[in-house]
């Protein structure tokens, strides 16, 4: 148990020694480094979608988070089977877009929607190729927040996700 603890131990302390706190108005979270910025907006029938991608790579495994502001008119919260659908197709579009480009098949592995606070957030793994693509993604108001790590093991991607999972507040509820 020790042993357990102590390997527990390090590897947070791994995680925590260069980290980057990220704070909007609308979140927080703490990124195991410097991630790199990029924004982009992308013109839909519902109107136009801004998206601003935080990225890095860290033991092995490459960090996305993405936070996408809808139209203002858009709601996805409040609906559940609408919030649903949204939380699937945005996990699914994300990772299909990372198997894509490297000409992988996607294989789910589980998928379960969980309660943030007062709000519905989907949790996944999926099996890509011979990587694996773990996915926590929140949709609240006109907001969808997505926490994605793809890895080599099942494993490493999970001690990630948890760790950017615990470490995320969202600051509007």
């Amino acid at each position: 148990m020790k042993k357990y603890l102590s390997l527990v131990s390090i590897l947070l302390l791994g995680f925590y020694v260069n980290a980057q706190v990220v704070k909007t108005e609308e979140f927080e979270l703490t990124f195991p480094a410097e991630p790199t910025v990029n924004e982009q907006d992308i013109v839909t029938e519902a109107g136009d979608t801004h998206l601003k991608m935080y990225q890095l790579m860290h033991d092995g495994a490459m960090v996305l988070f993405v936070d996408a502001t809808y139209p203002k008119e858009l709601d996805v919260s409040t609906n559940k089977e609408v919030n649903k659908k949204v939380l699937k197709n945005s996990k699914n579009g994300s990772v299909n877009n990372f198997a894509g480009q490297m000409g992988l098949k996607v294989n789910l592995i589980s998928e379960v929607f969980v309660e943030y606070k007062s709000l519905l957030a989907l949790r996944s793994i999926d099996g890509v190729g011979r990587y694996f693509a773990q996915v926590y993604t929140i949709a609240h108001l006109n907001k969808l927040y997505s926490i994605l790590v793809f890895s080599e093991t099942e494993n490493g991607g999970k001690l990630i996700l948890d760790n950017l999972v615990n470490s995320f507040t969202l600051l509007t509820i």
